[in-house]
């Protein structure tokens, strides 16, 4: 079984750059477009590992963090 990589950005560009070359790699992609998307999809399943961009707008990443350690 693959591991699944969250890979989170609100850049499209850089989401689909990424989710290609962790693919390229063997591994499982899952994008999310900001903090919000990644919390509720962290809320429903389990990942391997978060690729998170710090600079978003709304819910930065720090917030993603914060959340994720409570």
């Amino acid at each position: 079984m693959k591991p699944d990589v969250l890979i989170v950005d609100d850049e499209a560009v850089n989401r689909r750059l990424l989710s290609d070359l962790v693919a390229l790699e063997g591994y499982n992609t899952i994008p999310a477009s900001g903090g919000e998307e990644a919390l509720t999809i962290l809320s429903a399943t389990a990942v391997d590992l978060v690729l998170l961009d710090l600079m978003m707008p709304r819910v930065d990443g720090m917030a993603v963090l914060n959340e994720l350690r409570h």
